[in-house]
């Protein structure tokens, strides 16, 4: 919260949510990059064709087919493949995710470009995998899908972009004591639109810092009590204790409270 302005007859403050501009960004952004990995570039499903021409064990040639949220396809060849595994990723926070690699000479391959499902659906794909390469069939189809959960997760992503939305546009708050119409005038004003608040300096009774703990420790506001028993914040959002402090002692030097 910084004065603006001091006189006799006017006490202007105006407070700007930086910190809430900047956590809205890089919340919103994170939101829309995991709404666009689950629909641009995630596999939503994967359908693995193999055909042996010749009832022989070889050679074997294998289309893999991914096709993302938005109906985006990917073809890839597989020449003479040998082996079909489940291969288990480790997230940092301990969490594990599975996917199915088909291993030809040349490469190996996902059937899904990203963990999906149990283990024991993983491992009964691969299990299926196998039997045909070490048989004498004459052609494998295998599907693999994940649509519910990239759903899900597209739907998270677009609720916490929404949340950066909100946070990045928290508005600028002014708050204007005048002596000489008698009130105080609480403007906040931002892309949402324009909200003003408007109070009798008279029913002020006292003004307090109210605070919160958050994990990088407390953060505060400047809050009017009304005689009505309101609690009125001068500025919605919580900031550091030293500008709240000033901010307090201005006030109720101007107001005359103590």
């Amino acid at each position: 919260m910084k004065i603006l302005e001091l006189s006799p007859t006017r006490l202007k403050l105006k407070h700007r949510p930086i910190r809430n501009w900047y956590v809205g960004v890089l919340v919103g952004l994170m939101g829309f990059v995991t709404f666009g990995y689950s629909t641009l570039f995630a596999t939503a499903s994967a359908r693995l064709n193999c055909d042996r021409p010749t009832p022989n064990l070889t050679p074997i040639n294998c289309t893999l087919r991914r096709t993302t949220l938005v109906g985006t396809a990917q073809t890839l060849r597989l020449f003479d493949p040998y082996a079909a595994q489940v291969v288990t990723h480790q997230g940092s926070r301990g969490s594990r995710s599975y996917t199915v690699v088909v291993s030809t000479p040349t490469v190996h391959v996902s059937l899904m470009s990203q963990g999906s499902g149990s283990y024991r659906s993983n491992q009964a794909i691969a299990q299926h995998i196998q039997t045909f390469l070490a048989s004498r069939q004459r052609s494998l189809a295998v599907h693999q899908a994940a649509y519910d959960f990239l759903l899900l997760l597209g739907v998270a992503g677009l609720g916490i972009g929404g949340m950066g939305i909100f946070w990045a546009t928290s508005p600028v708050t002014t708050c204007t004591f005048y002596k000489a119409i008698h009130k105080v005038v609480i403007e906040r004003r931002g892309l949402r639109g324009l909200q003003v608040i408007e109070r009798p300096l008279d029913q002020i009774s006292q003004v307090e810092i109210e605070d919160r703990r958050e994990r990088s420790g407390k953060v505060h506001r400047i809050v009017l009590i009304l005689k009505s028993q309101e609690r009125l914040p001068a500025n919605r959002e919580y900031t550091d204790l030293r500008s709240v402090q000033a901010a307090i002692y201005s006030i109720k030097t101007f107001l005359d409270l103590r």
